[in-house]
Parts: structure tokens; C-alpha cells; sequence
């Protein structure tokens, strides 16, 4: 997990799904609207609806304006040891602007 800062306010956090170091702890726990970094891209769908954003891949990025939040994923496409519709990571940040 990292958290991004503008000034001294929080501007994005960004939640990976694989290991980044030996001391890699993961985060199991619901990210935001009940989506969890173990969601496949159904999940996804049926939590948040259609994507405002999709772009082609892969990998795919989708993004969601759930305000106060842009939820932003990216989802592997059978690529580099990647299983399909499987979350790399998830980004919020916010959704003004």
C-alpha cells in the first residue's frame, strides 16, 4: 500500500495486489464500496456498476467517479504470469475536477 500527499492532505491511495518485498503483509480487507484486492472484474461490475472509464489492454485500467472518490483499477489480461480479470492494484483519489 502506498499514500500519495499534496501538502499535508492525502491526495490518493494506492493498494497492490502482489508482493513488493520479503516483508510484504497483504491487505484483505474491503478497499472501498465492499471491492477487496481479491475481486475479479464481475466483482467489480456488481459492486460499482459500469465503469465511467475502460481503456484496452493489457493490462486494463477502469475507473469509476464514485464521489468523493475516483477508484481507479487495474485488472491483468493473461500476460506476464498475470491470470485474466485478476486486480493488480487499486488507486482512490479524488474525484474533483
Amino acid at each position: 500500500m502506498s499514500v500519495a500527499y499534496e501538502g499535508d492532505r492525502v491526495h490518493a491511495i494506492t493498494v497492490g495486489a502482489g508482493p513488493s518485498g520479503p516483508s510484504f503483509i497483504p491487505y484483505e480487507s474491503a478497499i472501498a464500496y465492499g471491492v477487496t484486492i481479491r475481486d475479479r472484474l464481475p466483482d467489480l461490475k456488481r459492486k460499482l456498476g459500469d465503469p465511467t472509464t475502460a481503456d484496452s489492454g493489457p493490462p486494463f485500467r477502469y475507473k469509476w467517479r464514485k464521489p468523493p472518490l475516483l477508484i481507479e483499477v487495474v485488472v491483468g489480461g493473461e500476460r506476464d504470469g498475470e491470470q485474466r480479470d485478476q486486480i493488480l492494484w487499486v488507486n482512490l483519489s479524488s474525484a474533483a475536477g
